[in-house]
Protein backbone atom coordinates (compact mmCIF):
# COMPACT_ATOMS: atom_id res chain seq x y z
CA UNK A 1 0.00 0.00 0.00
CA UNK A 2 2.84 2.40 0.84
CA UNK A 3 4.39 1.80 -2.58
CA UNK A 4 1.07 2.57 -4.27
CA UNK A 5 0.68 5.84 -2.36
CA UNK A 6 4.22 6.75 -3.38
CA UNK A 7 3.26 6.24 -7.01
CA UNK A 8 0.19 8.50 -6.70
CA UNK A 9 2.28 11.12 -4.93
CA UNK A 10 4.86 11.03 -7.75
CA UNK A 11 2.10 11.43 -10.34
CA UNK A 12 0.64 14.39 -8.42
CA UNK A 13 4.03 16.05 -8.22
CA UNK A 14 4.42 15.93 -12.02
CA UNK A 15 1.26 17.97 -12.55
CA UNK A 16 1.79 21.65 -13.49
CA UNK A 17 1.78 24.12 -10.59
CA UNK A 18 -0.55 27.04 -11.27
CA UNK A 19 -1.45 30.10 -9.23
CA UNK A 20 -5.17 30.91 -9.46
CA UNK A 21 -6.31 34.54 -9.60
CA UNK A 22 -9.23 35.85 -7.55
CA UNK A 23 -10.95 36.72 -10.85
CA UNK A 24 -11.25 33.04 -11.80
CA UNK A 25 -12.77 32.03 -8.46
CA UNK A 26 -15.20 34.96 -8.44
CA UNK A 27 -16.25 34.34 -12.05
CA UNK A 28 -17.68 30.96 -10.99
CA UNK A 29 -20.57 32.93 -9.46
CA UNK A 30 -21.62 34.89 -12.52
CA UNK A 31 -20.56 32.92 -15.59
CA UNK A 32 -23.00 31.18 -17.89
CA UNK A 33 -20.46 29.20 -19.93
CA UNK A 34 -18.97 27.39 -16.87
CA UNK A 35 -15.38 27.73 -18.17
CA UNK A 36 -14.01 28.94 -14.83
CA UNK A 37 -16.19 26.54 -12.84
CA UNK A 38 -14.95 23.57 -14.86
CA UNK A 39 -11.37 24.81 -14.59
CA UNK A 40 -11.61 25.14 -10.80
CA UNK A 41 -13.21 21.68 -10.56
CA UNK A 42 -10.16 20.17 -12.29
CA UNK A 43 -7.83 21.55 -9.58
CA UNK A 44 -5.86 18.74 -8.01
CA UNK A 45 -6.54 16.44 -10.94
CA UNK A 46 -5.19 18.17 -14.07
CA UNK A 47 -2.90 20.58 -12.23
CA UNK A 48 -1.79 21.60 -8.74
CA UNK A 49 -3.59 24.80 -7.72
CA UNK A 50 -2.09 27.49 -5.52
CA UNK A 51 -3.19 30.89 -4.28
CA UNK A 52 -1.09 33.56 -2.61
CA UNK A 53 -2.17 35.08 0.70
CA UNK A 54 -2.85 38.47 -0.97
CA UNK A 55 -4.95 36.79 -3.70
CA UNK A 56 -6.91 34.86 -1.07
CA UNK A 57 -7.46 38.12 0.82
CA UNK A 58 -8.63 39.83 -2.37
CA UNK A 59 -11.04 36.97 -3.04
CA UNK A 60 -12.55 37.17 0.45
CA UNK A 61 -12.76 40.98 0.36
CA UNK A 62 -14.60 40.90 -2.98
CA UNK A 63 -16.97 38.19 -1.75
CA UNK A 64 -17.83 40.31 1.28
CA UNK A 65 -18.14 43.63 -0.57
CA UNK A 66 -19.80 42.53 -3.82
CA UNK A 67 -22.11 39.86 -2.43
CA UNK A 68 -23.24 41.52 0.78
CA UNK A 69 -26.89 41.52 -0.35
CA UNK A 70 -26.86 37.90 -1.52
CA UNK A 71 -26.05 35.64 1.44
CA UNK A 72 -26.72 32.38 -0.44
CA UNK A 73 -24.25 33.19 -3.21
CA UNK A 74 -21.74 34.47 -0.67
CA UNK A 75 -22.02 31.19 1.24
CA UNK A 76 -21.65 29.20 -1.99
CA UNK A 77 -18.35 30.91 -2.85
CA UNK A 78 -17.00 30.66 0.69
CA UNK A 79 -17.88 26.95 0.63
CA UNK A 80 -16.13 26.49 -2.73
CA UNK A 81 -12.90 28.09 -1.49
CA UNK A 82 -13.09 26.31 1.86
CA UNK A 83 -13.72 22.91 0.24
CA UNK A 84 -10.81 23.38 -2.19
CA UNK A 85 -8.44 24.24 0.66
CA UNK A 86 -9.67 21.53 3.04
CA UNK A 87 -9.48 18.84 0.34
CA UNK A 88 -5.94 20.03 -0.46
CA UNK A 89 -6.87 20.81 -4.06
CA UNK A 90 -5.95 24.48 -3.49
CA UNK A 91 -2.75 25.22 -1.59
CA UNK A 92 -1.98 28.54 0.07
CA UNK A 93 1.43 30.03 -0.69
CA UNK A 94 2.94 31.69 2.39
CA UNK A 95 3.45 35.43 1.98
CA UNK A 96 6.66 36.21 0.14
CA UNK A 97 7.76 39.82 -0.01
CA UNK A 98 8.76 40.52 -3.58
CA UNK A 99 11.77 42.65 -4.28
CA UNK A 100 11.24 46.34 -4.94
CA UNK A 101 13.47 46.01 -7.97
CA UNK A 102 11.26 43.34 -9.56
CA UNK A 103 8.10 45.35 -8.86
CA UNK A 104 9.66 48.52 -10.38
CA UNK A 105 10.76 46.54 -13.42
CA UNK A 106 7.22 45.20 -13.84
CA UNK A 107 5.79 48.72 -13.50
CA UNK A 108 8.13 49.99 -16.23
CA UNK A 109 7.46 47.05 -18.56
CA UNK A 110 3.72 46.65 -17.97
CA UNK A 111 2.27 50.08 -17.18
CA UNK A 112 -1.17 49.01 -18.46
CA UNK A 113 -1.58 46.52 -15.60
CA UNK A 114 -2.89 47.95 -12.29
CA UNK A 115 -0.49 48.19 -9.34
CA UNK A 116 -2.22 45.52 -7.21
CA UNK A 117 -2.05 43.00 -10.07
CA UNK A 118 1.65 43.80 -10.57
CA UNK A 119 2.21 43.12 -6.86
CA UNK A 120 0.49 39.73 -7.28
CA UNK A 121 2.61 38.95 -10.35
CA UNK A 122 5.82 39.96 -8.55
CA UNK A 123 4.94 37.69 -5.63
CA UNK A 124 4.13 34.78 -7.98
CA UNK A 125 7.46 35.16 -9.79
CA UNK A 126 9.40 35.58 -6.54
CA UNK A 127 7.73 32.43 -5.16
CA UNK A 128 9.07 30.46 -8.12
CA UNK A 129 5.83 29.79 -10.01
CA UNK A 130 5.67 30.03 -13.79
CA UNK A 131 1.94 29.68 -14.55
CA UNK A 132 -0.79 32.16 -13.58
CA UNK A 133 -4.48 31.49 -14.30
CA UNK A 134 -6.51 34.67 -14.75
CA UNK A 135 -9.33 36.14 -16.80
CA UNK A 136 -8.11 39.69 -16.19
CA UNK A 137 -8.30 41.44 -19.57
CA UNK A 138 -5.21 43.64 -19.07
CA UNK A 139 -3.01 40.72 -18.06
CA UNK A 140 -4.40 38.66 -20.97
CA UNK A 141 -3.46 41.26 -23.59
CA UNK A 142 -1.05 39.69 -26.06
CA UNK A 143 1.62 42.33 -25.40
CA UNK A 144 1.49 41.77 -21.61
CA UNK A 145 1.52 37.98 -22.00
CA UNK A 146 4.52 38.20 -24.32
CA UNK A 147 6.51 40.41 -21.91
CA UNK A 148 5.67 38.20 -18.92
CA UNK A 149 6.68 35.08 -20.80
CA UNK A 150 9.85 36.42 -22.45
CA UNK A 151 11.24 38.35 -19.49
CA UNK A 152 9.98 36.30 -16.54
CA UNK A 153 9.05 32.88 -17.99
CA UNK A 154 5.52 33.41 -16.61
CA UNK A 155 2.80 31.76 -18.70
CA UNK A 156 -0.67 33.31 -18.49
CA UNK A 157 -3.58 30.87 -18.79
CA UNK A 158 -7.12 32.06 -19.48
CA UNK A 159 -9.71 29.32 -18.76
CA UNK A 160 -12.19 31.06 -21.07
CA UNK A 161 -9.87 30.60 -24.07
CA UNK A 162 -9.13 26.91 -23.76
Amino acid sequence: MVELLGKFERIRLTKPKRVIDASVILETIFETDFCCTNYIKSAGFDYQAFITMPLLGETILKIISKLSKDPLTKEKVFDLVSDLIQSERLHIIPHNTSSDELFRHLQNSLSIIPRDDLLHIAEIITSGFNEFVTIDTKINKDSAKRILHEQFKLKIINPKRR
